[in-house]
């Protein structure tokens, strides 16, 4: 009998949220073992950082569909449920309305739409998946499946996570049904979500020495500190990347050490692409 083969995606997010997160996820493709790149299209320098991306060579690209942290690719008055002063609420008011029934998923689909149309707009988009997960979110899921057909996506991250807490994880596995969401492509399991931020060489290390059978994608955040990171993400709010990792998790993703694991281990690593 042969042994199942072990395929590893390892994706890169937030690629956009600032000119240090797309340097530090760009160099780690390059010069490490990232395969894909998850890109925010929703922040001020959003046609600045798809072009970087589309110079990359990037074989694998997602929209990283967000909520929050942003301002929306459709005017504010056609998403309000959605917006207060013309921006994204915060992921914590966007809960809030979610739990209490005020968050309309009209709303979401078109805006998720048009982030996809956006990106397609500069370069080919394999996959899509959410930032800070809110895609998962029940009600929300229908308006995933729809964003994706209108803009012939075929492939979606389910961040179904072993040990990681229920809030989402739970909920994303409760509505999928072997590794699919009305009919979108997903990996076999997901990685590094509970590492956010705190991944490092010898949790890597020790992540690729385990990785079962099967497909597997990897999320992880590289980035390079500098003028505006973190401070600049800070003054918006953004409090947790004062002591968010960036450089180490860049550092780890092109580490000597990473690549000798991979070779250990049998991994073949691919992209959404190829999926």
């Amino acid at each position: 009998m042969v042994a199942e083969l072990k395929r590893l995606i390892v994706s890169a997010d937030d690629v956009g949220l600032d000119p240090g997160v797309t340097a530090g996820a760009l160099a780690a493709l390059a010069d490490g073992i990232v395969t894909s790149l998850s890109v925010l299209v929703v922040r001020p320098d959003w046609a600045e950082t798809l072009a970087a991306v589309r110079a990359s060579g990037a074989p694998s690209v997602g929209v990283h569909l967000s909520l929050s942290e942003g301002r929306p690719v459709l005017p504010p008055d056609r998403v309000p449920t959605l917006v207060e002063d013309g921006r994204f609420v915060s992921p914590r008011r966007l809960l809030a309305r979610h739990a209490a029934g005020r968050l309309s998923a009209q709303e979401v689909q078109a805006e998720w739409t048009a982030q996809i149309e956006r990106a397609q707009s500069v370069l080919p988009v394999t996959h899509v998946d959410g930032h800070k997960h809110l895609h998962v979110l029940p009600g929300l899921v229908r308006a995933l499946g729809a964003a994706a057909d209108a803009r012939d996506i075929e492939r979606v991250r389910l961040p179904r996570e072993p040990g990681v807490g229920p809030r989402l994880a739970v909920r994303a596995a409760l509505s999928a049904s072997a590794g699919r969401v009305r009919g979108l492509r997903s990996t076999d399991r997901i990685a590094g979500v509970a590492l956010a931020g705190r991944l490092r060489q010898d949790s890597l290390v020790a992540l690729l020495a385990g990785l079962r059978p099967g497909t597997t994608e990897l999320v992880a955040h590289p980035g390079s500190p500098g003028p505006t990171l973190p401070s600049a993400l800070v003054r918006e709010g953004m409090a947790w990347a004062a002591d968010y990792g960036f450089a180490a998790e860049r550092d780890a993703l092109c580490s000597r050490e990473a690549r000798e694991a991979i070779d250990r281990a049998g991994i073949e690593l691919i992209g959404w692409h190829q999926l």
